[in-house]
């Protein structure tokens, strides 16, 4: 996503940040981030000041080392997940969280689970699977490589599909830049999928309505500026220094 975004626009300076849900909305509301995909729950104390646009689902599945005995199995049983050493990240973390919650709403009880390890980011914990350390239930997003190359086994379960809700925050109260609308217009909704690909094609029609609307906006009032420059500039004779106001006035735009 950002490596097409940087791809197309090479003169465009794009940070990324890798943050808890929390602290991400905050950082949004506050200005700080022009947009951001999240996976949790917007905190409740903000919703009512950010707009959420669900974007896509993410499903999360069972990741074995390819040489676990479960990975020549057809389907994974319920039971047998309390069997297994799972590896997961800080029981504190927001994405451990979601993923519990996740799993709860699936019939998964997750207080049965072992986990065995705790890591403090999913790349420690796909390589403690490949090195045949345990278990984890995983982003498919996140292992799509792995798979490929064979280095992790995607395990199916019986009569469960575990999914989660991505969704785009952003402050409609704050100014975003052009590259975030940018990126919101041509970018964004290349990645959407499922039910939500409709809606965030609407949501996109109106990030470059607004995109739009400002531009307007912002030329009407350059407009009446010079207007007013030049009025101003006939009846006083004093060209330069309406000029210097003028220029110094569009800049504040």
């Amino acid at each position: 996503m950002i490596g097409l975004f940087r791809k197309r626009y090479s003169d465009v300076a794009v940070q990324l940040h890798v943050h808890s849900t929390r602290r991400t909305s905050w950082s949004v509301a506050n200005g700080q981030i022009d947009l951001a995909i999240i996976g949790g729950e917007v905190p409740v104390e903000l919703q009512d000041s950010l707009v959420t646009v669900p974007y896509a689902e993410d499903e999360l599945v069972l990741v074995l080392p390819s040489s676990h005995p479960l990975a020549q199995v057809d389907m994974v049983q319920r039971e047998d997940l309390y069997k297994l050493n799972f590896i997961a990240l800080d029981a504190q973390s927001t994405i451990r969280k979601v993923i519990d919650q996740v799993l709860t709403r699936c019939g998964v009880e997750t207080r049965r689970l072992r986990i065995e390890m705790e890591l403090n980011s999913i790349e420690a914990i796909k390589n403690a699977v490949q090195s045949g350390l345990g278990v984890a239930f995983l982003s498919t997003l996140a292992i799509e490589k792995e798979l490929d190359m064979k280095l992790l086994h995607q395990a199916k379960l019986d009569d469960m599909t575990i999914c989660r809700t991505l969704s785009v925050i952003y402050n409609p109260n704050r100014y975003r830049s052009k590259a975030a609308e940018v990126f919101s217009q041509e970018i964004l909704p290349s990645f959407a999928n499922g039910l939500y690909r409709e809606g965030f094609d609407l949501y996109a029609a109106g990030s470059e309505a607004r995109s739009e609307a400002a531009s307007e906006k912002a030329k009407t009032k350059l407009s009446n500026l010079e207007a007013a420059a030049a009025r101003a500039s006939t009846g006083s004779g004093k060209e330069e220094p309406k000029e210097w106001e003028l220029n110094h006035t569009a800049e504040q735009m």
